[in-house]
C-alpha cells in the first residue's frame, strides 16, 4: 500500500511538472507575459440567483494566433450562459484591449490594466449596438489576481447607474472543459 501512494506522489508530481513545464514553454507576444500565470483552466463555485442556487463557472485561457492574442472561453452551469474573450495589446491606444462574446446576445468592449504581479482590472463597456441588457446593466468593473495558485476574482455592476456590491470568486484548477448547450439550426 505505501509503495502505490508513494507512487501516486511520483506521477502527481511528474504531471504537474509537465503541465508547468509547458506554460513556460508556450509562446507569447512580450506584452502579454504579466498574464502568463493565468494560462490554464479554472473552476469555481458561484452564487447564479434563488431558481439556479450554486453553479460551477468553468473558465479556460489560451493562447491564440501565434501568442498575439489571449483567448478565454467559459461556460456556467454546464453551457446556460457562456462567453468568449480576446485579450490584445492595442498598439494604437498602448493599452491593453478586450473584447467579451456571450451567448446571452450582447457584447462588451475593455481596457485592461496591470496593477501588478499577477493582477489586472478590467472596465467593460456594454456595446449599445448588441441591444444591452434587460437587466439595465451598462459596464462591469473586476480585478483579477492570482494567489496562491488561485484566481481570485471581483467583479461589480453598473445597473442603472449603480454599482452594485462586489462578488467574488475564486476558481481553483480544473481538467473540465467549458461546454456550451447547442440549440438545432433553423
Amino acid at each position: 500500500m505505501r509503495h502505490i501512494q508513494q507512487l501516486n506522489v511520483v506521477i502527481f508530481t511528474l504531471i504537474l511538472t509537465a503541465s508547468m513545464n509547458t506554460v513556460a514553454e508556450i509562446k507569447l507576444d512580450a506584452k502579454l507575459e504579466p498574464f502568463r500565470a493565468f494560462i490554464g483552466t479554472w473552476q469555481a463555485p458561484m452564487n447564479w440567483g434563488k431558481d439556479k442556487g450554486t453553479v460551477l463557472d468553468v473558465a479556460d485561457w489560451k493562447v491564440a494566433l501565434n501568442g498575439k492574442v489571449l483567448k478565454t472561453v467559459h461556460s456556467v452551469n454546464d453551457g446556460d450562459y457562456g462567453g468568449e474573450s480576446f485579450i490584445f495589446w492595442d498598439k494604437k491606444t498602448k493599452s491593453y484591449k478586450s473584447f467579451y462574446f456571450t451567448t446571452a446576445d450582447f457584447y462588451t468592449e475593455a481596457t485592461i490594466k496591470l496593477e501588478g504581479e499577477n493582477k489586472f482590472s478590467i472596465l467593460e463597456k456594454v456595446a449599445a449596438s448588441s441591444g444591452g441588457l434587460s437587466s439595465g446593466i451598462s459596464e462591469v468593473k473586476s480585478t483579477c489576481e492570482m494567489i496562491n495558485g488561485e484566481l481570485h476574482m471581483s467583479t461589480s455592476y453598473l445597473k442603472n447607474d449603480n454599482w452594485t456590491k462586489p462578488e467574488t470568486r475564486r476558481y481553483t484548477a480544473s481538467k473540465l472543459e467549458p461546454k456550451f448547450k447547442h440549440e438545432p439550426m433553423q
